[in-house]
Formats: structure tokens, sequence, C-alpha cells
């Protein structure tokens, strides 16, 4: 037997008391969460930052694959040891459903936020902000765009670039932490230049664990005259068999008219010898090496490439001072990288969150005790035989809506 909802709105509501869960359960703005964490980070030359062991990446791993693959309480417990808490975020605005890793009170394991959606409409995009602090806004941006385009996962990390006194063993120069203005290598705490860290071992299970995943990193530099206002990078002179990059520029150019095509370098295309271009290039990036499958990321660069790291260097007044600057970037990439609008949803049980459709959505899923979820499709909305909802669920249902951006 089959259900079919063709109204605004049903809402199916019963009362539970007591935890059933071993993670945190909070409710709120996620951007205002993200903004408290980024406010309160250690800054540079605070020699917060430390180098990890193999244990702890090993452990790390393990607990991010738990939480990938639906097991939060083991993902719970596992980041609980490892100085970090495990919170299932309701953002109020969108009741979009997050599961959020953070530094636990009085820890000082300051090694990054990590936030996965519960139901992505872009299952297959990375959203990475390493530099927070110094790449002024890239944080708070970051985030706005995974919320936007509704990418699966966004990872910041933990302290500003130079927080740290030491230097990385990996290879690669930098002025950006110097008093002296001269190049020396990389510090420890900057998490796009070091292999050692949480940061660059969730892209290492991001890579394993996600379909046709791509990466998008984005940075921040001081625009001067006769420079680009956005440069961006693959980390290799090579042209992808797949090349995203055009269409990005293109998508960019069509919001700002203010811009041309000569204010945009793009790396493989341009393949610059000199200047800002040459200089940002991200050849020496760690991630980009990963993902490029180079055989050493901490000392080789890759010799190929495979496309699915989107390095993006912005000029601050055009892209990163503010929510129109933002947007630019997210609606270049959900204009490049189409939602998956699927027609149903099938898991069981459903979890919390928001499940979207263009169309016509079907579920014959179970929503456990104590859950709020909302359906929200352009025309129908179909219960199949098997699903119902259990005690002390909310269930809400809307049409005329759509679950991805764009629909």
């Amino acid at each position: 037997m089959k259900a079919k909802f063709f109204f605004l709105l049903i809402i199916v509501s019963h009362y539970f008391s007591g935890n059933l869960f071993a993670f945190t359960k909070e409710s709120g703005v996620l951007a205002n969460t993200v903004n408290a964490i980024i406010n309160s980070m250690p800054d540079e030359g605070e020699n917060n930052y430390v180098p990890l062991g193999t244990p702890v990446l090993n452990a790390w791993e393990v607990m991010l694959k738990d939480l990938i693959n639906g097991n939060i309480n083991g993902a719970s417990t596992g980041a609980n040891a490892l100085g970090y808490e495990l919170v299932e975020f309701t953002d109020t605005p969108s009741n979009a459903l997050y599961y959020l890793l953070r530094t636990k009170v009085g820890s000082t394991n300051y090694w990054g936020t990590y936030v996965m959606h519960s139901n992505p409409c872009r299952p297959n995009l990375i959203i990475q902000s390493p530099h927070p602090l110094h790449d002024v806004n890239t944080g708070q941006q970051g985030l706005y765009v995974f919320q936007k385009i509704d990418a699966r996962f966004f990872m910041m990390s933990g302290t500003h670039r130079c927080n740290s006194s030491s230097f990385s063993s990996c290879d690669g120069t930098t002025k950006e932490c110097s008093p002296t203005n001269s190049s020396e290598a990389y510090r420890i705490s900057d998490m796009a230049h070091v292999v050692n860290s949480i940061f660059h071992i969730s892209t290492k299970v991001l890579i394993q664990k996600t379909t046709d995943p791509y990466f998008i990193q984005l940075h921040g530099f001081s625009h001067s005259t006769g420079n680009p206002y956005i440069i961006m990078s693959n980390g290799t002179f090579v042209t992808p068999t797949n090349d995203k990059f055009p269409a990005i520029e293109a998508s960019i150019l069509a919001q700002d008219g203010t811009l041309n095509a000569s204010n945009i370098c793009i790396v493989h295309i341009d393949k610059p010898t000199s200047g800002k271009c040459s200089e940002l290039k991200a050849f020496s990036n760690t991630q980009g090496r990963l993902i490029n499958n180079s055989s050493d990321p901490c000392d080789k660069d890759a010799t190929s490439t495979t496309g699915r790291f989107i390095h993006i260097e912005q000029e601050k007044t055009k892209f990163r001072d503010t929510q129109a600057g933002w947007d630019k970037i997210a609606n270049a990439l959900a204009n490049v990288f189409a939602a998956s609008n699927a027609s149903s949803v099938t898991t069981n049980p459903v979890g919390n969150g928001l499940y979207g459709a263009g169309s016509a959505l079907s579920s014959s899923g179970v929503i456990p005790l104590g859950n709020v979820v909302t359906f929200k499709a352009g025309s129908s909305i179909t219960l199949t035989t098997g699903f119902h909802v259990l005690s002390g669920a909310t269930l809400s249902v809307v049409l005329g809506g759509y679950g991805c951006f764009p629909p």
C-alpha cells in the first residue's frame, strides 16, 4: 500500500524523554558556531600546535571512517578519546542536520573543525579552509559555500598557519610567517604543507570513502596592480582529462561584469613563469599532491593530475570580504557540479535532517525515536510499504520546494 501526500505540511509528533545517544545533540545557527571557533582559534606565534604521531593519526582515521559509515556512537567514543566531541547539530535556519567534530572544552588538541552533512545534494564535494585566520574570511566563506551548495564535508584548520615556531619537514618555502620577510620552510601549523596532521589524514579518508570526490581548497592573497583577482590551480601544469576550471572561470565572469579573463589565472592553462600566479600555483600543497597521486606528498610534486584538487586563491575585496563575494564561488561550484536531486529516499532508518528532491521523493524508511526529519520535494512525496514514524519522532513534509541548490 502507498500513501501519497499533495499538501503543504504534515507534522507527526510524539514526546519522548531520556537520551539514548552517546553523542551530543545541539541546534542553532551553524555559521555562528563555526565563527565562534574561528574567533577563539590560537593565533600566530603562540606555539599551541604540536605535531602528531602515527597512533593518533590511525585512531582518527578509524573514528572518521566510523562516522562516514554511520556508526555514530562508535565515532563519538573515538572522538572523545582524542579530546574531541561529536555533535549532532541541527541548523535551525535550514533544518539541515550536520555532524560536527570540534575540540572539547579544555582540550589543547587544536587539530581543526570538521563538519559532515547528513544528506548532501553534492555528496562528492569537500570544502577545505586550511588558513582561516591568515587568509581572512576563508573559514567563514568555506562554511558558507559548504552549506549553500549542500556539499558533503567541510574541514578547517585549528590554528593560525604561523602558530608554531617549528618548521615542517616537507619541502617548499614561504615568506608568510617570517618576521624578516625572508623565505623559510613552512611551519608545522600550516595544514596545507604537512602530512602528519588530522587535516591531511581526513583528506586521505575522504578520497577513499567518497565516490567521484572533488576537493575545493579556499585561500586568499593580497592583490596589487597587475595581478589577477583569482588564481586557480590543480596542483600541476598538466591539463586534467575532465577539466572543471574553464567552466568555473566562465561562471565567475558571468556573475561579475567588472572582471574579464585577464583577471583570472588558471595555472595549467596560463603556465605562469613569474608574478603572483607563479608564486601561488600550489605545487607544494600536500593535499594537492596526495589527491594527484604523488609518490611522496611531503617532498615530491605530482607529475600528473586527477583534476580533483581545485585550489582557489582569492583577492579580498571581490571574493572574501562579504557574502556577495562568497556567492560568486558558491554559485560557480553549484553551476559546474550538478546537484544529485535523487527522486527517492530509501535510507532505513531515516536519520535526522532534511531530505530533498527536485520533483518526486519516496521513502520506505523508519524515523527513529526522537529524530526530526523534513521531506521536501517539488511535486510529490510517496511513503511506501514499511515506512513509519516511531514514537518520539517528528516528520514534516513540504511540497513545492526543493532540497538542493539550484533546483
